[in-house]
């Protein structure tokens, strides 16, 4: 992907293809890849501020000057839950000593020493680049497509979806519970026991996953029936109406918060 003012260019090298997007200034999102979640933060500058933004009474900020990041010394913001029941124990950003700037992010988990999340540059420099860096020209040969200039901008071309129910956040700091519901095509077909998913009809595409969440562990509540999905940082509760809940706490956390009446998105 090249973006450069009101030009972006999506390129294939194994094809040998091109598609051309021109925008207007008011209109500056770079085309979709349909590659990466668009709220992926893609630098360590774009991670940083997202945790900053979190800190608060909730977090214990210290600093530790012994860093080296893609051969530059840094020091770093060490941030610190002050609430034990999180999954993270610690966040690292890395600024530069020189240029001042995010250049690594690390985020780990309780009782691990190894980083279970990190963004960072390997290799960095300083020195403004040449406007031509960003200049893109197709190669020889190469085919070159218009592309829709609504796409480019994010602007959906399709039917409007019903609205869904706007997602609620439970608690608060580290130990927050994001509730939200899947969209109904998104979520895994529900099936009897007697119409198993075949090859060939609309739901076998989803037979791996409704295999996969077959192996994880139900829970029941109040709230009704979930599977349950834990790693090193965040837990996982799928609800069998359609909801998820997610966040940086334990499976108990999560139950706990499925009962809560906000949790009910109406």
């Amino acid at each position: 992907m090249v973006y450069n003012g009101t030009d972006a260019w999506e390129w294939a090298s194994s094809s040998n293809t091109a598609t051309h997007y021109r925008v207007s200034r008011d209109q500056r999102k770079p085309p979709p890849s349909g590659k990466l979640p668009a709220d992926l933060p893609r630098t360590p500058q774009e991670a940083a501020n997202r945790i900053l933004a979190l800190v608060d009474p909730t977090t214990s900020v210290g600093t530790d000057g012994g860093a080296v990041v893609a051969g530059h010394r840094a020091y770093e913001l060490v941030l610190t839950p002050k609430d034990t029941a999180s999954l993270v124990s610690q966040v690292r950003i890395a600024i530069d000593g020189t240029a001042h700037v995010p250049t690594r992010v690390q985020v780990f988990a309780k009782g691990h020493d190894k980083a279970a999340f990190e963004i960072g540059f390997t290799q960095v420099s300083f020195t403004r680049p040449d406007d031509g860096v960003f200049r893109f020209t197709p190669p020889p040969g190469a085919k070159i497509t218009e592309g829709d200039p609504d796409r480019a901008a994010g602007t959906p071309t399709g039917p409007a979806r019903p609205a869904a129910p706007r997602p609620v956040v439970i608690g608060k700091g580290w130990t927050s519970v994001l509730v939200a519901r899947m969209p109904a095509d998104s979520a895994p077909a529900q099936r009897g026991p007697s119409d198993p998913a075949k090859p060939g009809r609309p739901d076998g595409g989803q037979a791996g996953i409704g295999a996969f969440l077959d192996k994880l562990p139900q829970v029941h509540g109040s709230f009704g029936t979930g599977r349950v999905l834990q790693s090193r940082l965040f837990s996982v509760l799928l609800l069998d109406d359609g909801r998820v809940l997610v966040g940086p706490v334990s499976p108990d956390r999560l139950i706990a918060a499925a009962a809560d009446p906000a949790a009910a998105l109406k």
